[in-house]
């Protein structure tokens, strides 16, 4: 016979833990008043730290206080605005927007120690300016936003070891104006930007530091930057731009030749190997079908728009399946014919 007193005793144990986060999760609820920094807002205080997550669906001021420390927090509606001037920062902890917006036009918001943040579909997080620092950040079919308007620069800074996602959705750098620039904007290097699906849209592209673009993902995507390389804290040797097998991402850059000169120079990659380690690949065959990079893959460039992608010649399988279809259709055709 089985013993389930213990069963039923780690049983218990389990489901009183599990009551106690539900007790532990916290809701704004905008009483008495809309601060969303005020822990008297809250059913249960602040919604830090991880033992305490809160869920936002109400509209909410970000008062003085610029700074959130170790915030978990899921924003389901309503909207974030703000009051005062001088930049608003996520540090640490982690955000989500799955339908609320964070939307501060005019003003600068930042996430820095290693915050962790991602803004699902109908979820907006748009600043005058937006900077991430040594954190995580994703866009999943939401929109992240830099507005050049109200004083607001439209810059979105992807700096230090910040890994940067955009896997669907809409990433804009100087919304509402001419300039807006993307990328790093701090002397410290080690940041990766995943581009995997969806549309980033802005001004320029700046390395002020090492960093990495990599292109991959299988959906298809593209990466604008409507007037090239950015003119101040951007140095030419520090950009490096990774390909994956497969990308179905499009990547435009408003400078004549810029895929070539960069391949040429080993700082554009497939798959980690630049033009040096496949033997001084030359751009002419790199962009060529019959010889290209392997596997079928080539670079596919469109000098008319600046346009680099990449491109696969289908298997001589496919001709065939092709072939096949083709002269059934024939057959098909010639037996109506016969009939009528």
């Amino acid at each position: 016979m089985k013993n389930t007193s213990n069963t039923v005793f780690v049983g218990a144990l389990v489901l009183g833990w599990l009551a106690g986060i539900a007790q532990a999760a916290t809701v704004f609820n905008a009483s008495p008043a809309n601060i969303l920094n005020d822990g008297a807002n809250w059913s249960n205080g602040l919604p830090t730290p991880s033992t305490n997550p809160g869920t936002v669906n109400l509209n909410s001021i970000w008062n003085t206080g610029s700074t959130l420390t170790d915030w978990h927090v899921n924003f389901t509606g309503g909207s974030i605005g703000t009051d005062s001037t001088g930049t608003r920062t996520f540090s640490g902890g982690v955000q989500t927007f799955n339908g609320g917006s964070l939307d501060f036009s005019g003003r600068a918001v930042a996430t820095t120690g290693s915050a962790d943040t991602t803004v699902n579909t109908g979820g907006l997080f748009r600043g005058g300016s937006a900077t991430i620092t040594n954190s995580t950040f994703t866009v999943s079919g939401g929109q992240l936003v830099g507005v050049n308007q109200f004083g607001g620069s439209g810059d979105i800074n992807v700096n230090g070891t910040t890994v940067f996602n955009l896997n669907s959705g809409t990433v804009i750098a100087g919304q509402n104006g001419t300039a807006g620039n993307f990328g790093n904007n701090a002397t410290t290097p080690g940041g990766v930007w995943n581009l995997n699906g969806g549309t980033l849209t802005a001004y320029t592209l700046r390395y002020r530091d090492v960093s990495t673009m990599v292109l991959g993902g299988t959906t298809a995507g593209s990466a604008t930057f409507t007037n090239g390389w950015a003119g101040t804290n951007h140095t030419q040797s520090n950009v490096r731009i990774n390909w994956l097998t497969g990308s179905l991402m499009a990547l435009t850059i408003g400078v004549d030749d810029w895929a070539e000169n960069e391949w040429v120079a080993n700082r554009m990659f497939f798959n980690g190997q630049s033009s040096m380690d496949f033997g001084g690949l030359t751009w002419a065959d790199a962009t060529n079908s019959s010889v290209g990079l392997g596997g079928g893959t080539y670079f596919d460039w469109d000098g008319s728009t600046n346009t680099l992608a990449l491109a696969v010649v289908p298997e001589p399988s496919t001709y065939a399946l092709l072939a096949g279809v083709a002269g059934l259709g024939s057959l098909a055709v010639r037996r109506h014919r016969r009939c009528g």
